[in-house]
């Protein structure tokens, strides 16, 4: 992909990090060529890295009928591949989530980055998975609530919520949703009622094995199918933060956290940020319990093996390598490690996680 624009809008994206004004540039990109877009930085953390993710806004949906392509720095992690295995993981597990891609990127014909391009969760990622009609909420965290509490009014729920799908733009669904939620006196009975089970439970099961700890009250999506099943579940969001990331155990780049507890973001077991309430009330509830563990030793026996996951993995890997040292030339990098020693790092955590959680397990049946 090649952006055309003036240097000194470059220099804008670069210096002006959090600003959301969008820049007019020319994209060429596979056949198209000099299409008008609009470009800014995204993010929030991620605006202070030396290499920051890039939104970039298409008109007329010209590629795979997407509004925009997000492009991911993947500026701290040294095997570069953790945020698509990740979306992989979750996509083996059954549930519904972005599509991901490696892209070169090339302003004014200038080698500028490898990126990861993710799929926005929108009306079109829903209507392609079956899901027409359906409703989703971005969980943005503005305070720290966006985790399916009730909040005071529908002011409060955007504020903590972002409306991705188009048509109606009211919360009521949401709101409704959560209400039902914090108010349910029958676990089982709202959760068989209210919420798609088979891919809830997946969800869950892939967070685990991902060990995705930064998605309790933000960086999620809740989809309601409301032409349909009328049910909810939830689609993953922003899931750099997986696969041994963890604040305070990234000391000279490592990824080496493996052992945070399967039930972690329930009340008893927040995370950094807190927990989660729609986990917390799955959790009380033994019968669903004993059907995540199930779920979570399919995967384990399937999907989530080194077998599995190794070709993957290396496939990736070998097709960024030229790419990524080149990258690292530019931008240098938050982490020690070099693409070989990250593969070998992020093969080591998966090993690990998985022993960990069989060990688990026991836990989770009681």
């Amino acid at each position: 992909m090649n952006l055309l624009l003036p240097k000194a809008q470059i220099a804008v994206l670069e210096n002006d990090k959090f600003s959301n004004e969008t820049i007019e540039a020319q994209m060429t990109w596979g056949t198209l060529t000099n299409l008008p877009v609009k470009v800014r930085n995204r993010g929030r953390w991620s605006r202070s890295w030396n290499k920051t993710p890039l939104k970039v806004f298409l008109p007329n949906n010209p590629v795979e009928n997407r509004e925009c392509l997000n492009l991911n720095s993947t500026y701290r992690d040294p095997s570069w591949i953790r945020e698509r295995l990740a979306y992989h993981v979750y996509s083996i597990a059954g549930v519904p989530a972005s599509k991901t891609r490696f892209i070169e990127l090339r302003l004014n014909s200038k080698f500028h980055g490898i990126y990861v391009e993710v799929e926005q969760v929108d009306s079109d990622f829903l209507k392609s998975r079956g899901f027409k009609g359906a409703e989703a909420y971005k969980a943005n965290g503005g305070r720290h609530a966006s985790d399916e509490r009730r909040l005071k009014d529908e002011a409060a729920y955007r504020g903590e919520y972002e409306k991705q799908t188009k048509g109606k733009t009211n919360y009521t669904s949401l709101i409704d949703f959560c209400a039902a939620l914090n108010a349910a006196t029958d676990v089982d009975k709202f959760f068989q009622e209210r919420v798609d089970l088979d891919r809830y439970i997946s969800y869950l099961a892939a967070t685990i094995l991902t060990q995705n700890w930064d998605a309790l009250n933000k960086n999620h999506v809740l989809v309601h199918d409301a032409a349909n099943s009328g049910k909810w579940f939830v689609v993953p969001w922003d899931v750099d933060r997986t696969f041994g990331d963890w604040p305070g155990a990234n000391s000279g780049g490592s990824f080496n956290m493996y052992r945070l507890p399967v039930e972690l973001g329930i009340q008893s077991s927040p995370g950094v940020t807190g927990w989660n309430r729609l986990q917390d009330r799955f959790w009380k509830s033994k019968p669903l319990r004993l059907r995540l563990a199930r779920r979570l030793e399919e995967l384990l026996a399937t999907e989530f093996t080194l077998e599995r996951l190794n070709p993957v993995i290396d496939a990736w890997a070998a097709e960024i390598k030229p790419g990524a040292v080149q990258d690292r030339t530019v931008w240098g990098s938050a982490s020690e490690l070099d693409l070989t020693e990250g593969i070998r790092e992020l093969k080591a955590f998966i090993k690990k996680r998985r022993e960990f959680v069989l060990a688990g397990l026991a836990q989770l049946k009681e």
